[in-house]
């Protein structure tokens, strides 16, 4: 059914691991895109779908999810015909505060960005991330720790894929199209009380 099934399999496991960057691993994009449908046949017994942005250059497979209650109300539990209830794969790991707090911001900035028209970049100093961001952390008592805290989110960012360096340009920043992916409906539509929320925990932790 699948040929080529050791280069699919080598294909499958990173993305089970995590998204797949075409500027980090060229070949192994062009392995996606060129078995594509092969992927998505084969993942969708796992119940997962392969997302992909060309325009942007990333990959990732995501969870379907499904309405347990809807098949199981009225059923009663050892009804054979009852469909089986996949566990999940792809687990959401939560960012922690300070990441939460960064990704939030850069997602408020591109929304920005977006609704003033242009160029479809979003590309930001380390000064302006220090900027946004230093208002809903706690305060150290010390500025350098305060901004050092900063600039190891910013890296942590560049790893996870939500920012990446730009190449020639000191301390500039691009803000990677993937945190829309990151970002759901649900906290676009609270954005601002969230902030304002991160806010308010930051002067009580002060």
């Amino acid at each position: 059914m699948f040929e080529n099934s050791i280069t699919l399999g080598q294909t499958i496991i990173p993305l089970l691991k995590g998204v797949i960057y075409e500027e980090r691993q060229s070949d192994l994009w062009n392995n996606v895109l060129n078995q594509q449908n092969m992927i998505r046949e084969y993942i969708a017994v796992l119940n997962l779908t392969l997302i992909i942005d060309e325009a942007e250059g990333y990959a990732y497979l995501k969870q379907i999810e499904t309405d347990d209650d809807a098949f199981q109300s009225g059923q009663d539990e050892t009804t054979l015909t009852q469909p089986a209830v996949l566990p999940k794969l792809i687990s959401k790991s939560p960012l922690n505060y300070g990441l939460s707090v960064l990704c939030v911001l850069l997602r408020k900035k591109m929304l920005e960005h977006d609704a003033n028209g242009g160029s479809t970049r979003v590309i930001l100093s380390k000064e302006q991330i220090v900027n946004l961001v230093q208002v809903y952390l706690p305060a150290s008592g010390s500025q350098a720790k305060d901004v050092d805290k900063i600039h190891a989110l910013i890296n942590k960012s560049i790893e996870i894929g939500i920012l990446r360096k730009m190449q020639n340009e000191a301390n500039q920043y691009e803000v990677r199209r993937i945190i829309e992916a990151l970002i759901d409906a649900h906290w676009l539509s609270q954005l601002d009380h969230i902030l304002q929320d991160y806010q308010e925990y930051a002067e009580r932790i002060d």
